[in-house]
């Protein structure tokens, strides 16, 4: 049940256009390992291996894998602008080391991993040996989830706002959850008497923390809110835009931003921008707050800011003075772009520069 609600959770997390996509398909990569980890947990201890022994040689190889894509969705989360390169593959070189390893184990045939089963659970290993590797891998898990909440400590350093705080608590509730997890199967692992609990205690736990964070993403969710969606507000109740109308208007009004980058003006008001979108004041104020839940300031706002950081992260852009830069995108004072700044980062524009510097 824990594997398949991990399963299902990654096509919903996968299927998501919207928000930030990349830390989005990386908690669900993080579900699917979670998946096979836990599907081998069961296999092995229902003793079903005897007859499903296609599985036999994965378990390695995905201890090594299970900590790299929740390290990644934290970092997604954390960092501004955060992007994938070529350069994070060099944290797969565990995994696919011992990947090669357990290779003679992985590819075998069916009869093959059947009777190399049997042999493995039949033979006695040296008890210092199995000690080593456990300790290794458990030691492997433990430093990416060290190093996972060193990042989330130094984003909780910054200003943050109320969204932004939000998500930091839920990566640290997160992190906190899995960590006793992983301490409780480390303990059982080096408890002679009790290494047996370890194939069933560490899946069920997961299985809970699984449906737990399911639980919670829908607590979080306005999905359910269907009251609110068909409320109109007082304020349009006399409006004459129509559906059709708005899609007009969103589709000239999304090119005057991105393509003609209106809001580089510093005079940009709303009776201007209403007046190149040949609408009243009224319709364009409606649009923004029913459409794009944003009022006129912030709609603008948010275009500048994203330019801001883009420029800041140009390196080309390096020389170029705050108030230089704060005029150039349509702030009229270096204190305003500041302010927006903050508000929409959760810190000034010269430590957003020092930070990703």
């Amino acid at each position: 049940m824990g594997a398949l609600q991990c399963l299902l959770t990654s096509i919903a997390l996968f299927s998501i256009k919207t928000g930030n996509q990349v830390a989005n398909r990386l908690l669900g990569f993080f579900l699917i390992v979670i998946a096979l980890f836990i599907t081998d947990l069961v296999i092995i201890d229902s003793g079903y291996y005897q007859t499903f022994p296609y599985f036999f040689g994965f378990s390695s190889p995905i201890d090594f894998l299970l900590p790299i894509p929740l390290y990644f969705y934290i970092k997604a989360l954390t960092k501004p602008q955060f992007e994938l390169k070529w350069k994070d593959l060099t944290h797969l070189i565990p995994f696919i080391l011992i990947l090669l390893l357990e290779s003679p184990n992985v590819f075998l045939g069916f009869e093959e991993k059947k009777a190399a089963f049997y042999n493995e659970i039949n033979s006695s290993p040296e008890l210092l040996d199995y000690y080593v590797a456990i300790g290794i891998t458990h030691i492997y898990i433990l430093t990416y989830f060290i190093i996972s909440f060193k990042q989330i400590n130094e984003a909780s350093k910054n200003k943050l706002n109320e969204k932004t705080l939000a998500k930091i608590k839920w990566l640290k509730k997160l992190l906190i959850l899995l960590l006793i997890i992983a301490l409780f199967s480390t303990v059982l692992d080096f408890i002679p008497s009790l290494i047996y609990l370890d194939d069933f205690l560490t899946p069920f736990f997961l299985t809970i923390f699984i449906y737990g964070m399911g639980f919670m993403g829908i607590r979080q969710s306005e999905l359910f809110t269907v009251e609110k969606l068909f409320e109109k507000s007082d304020k349009y109740k006399k409006s004459t835009l129509s559906d059709e109308m708005a899609k007009k208007i969103l589709k000239k009004l999304t090119v005057l931003m991105e393509e003609e980058k209106i809001y580089r003006d510093g005079n940009m008001s709303l009776p201007i921008l209403s007046k190149k979108l040949s609408v009243s004041t009224h319709q364009l104020s409606q649009l923004l707050n029913e459409r794009l839940d944003r009022n006129f300031f912030n709609y603008i706002s948010e275009y500048r800011i994203k330019e801001a950081k883009d420029l800041l992260l140009d390196d080309s852009m390096k020389n170029i003075t705050m108030l230089e830069l704060s005029l150039n995108i349509g702030f009229n004072s270096l204190s305003a772009f500041n302010t927006a700044f903050k508000k929409h980062c959760g810190m000034s524009p010269t430590e957003f520069r020092k930070q990703n510097s």
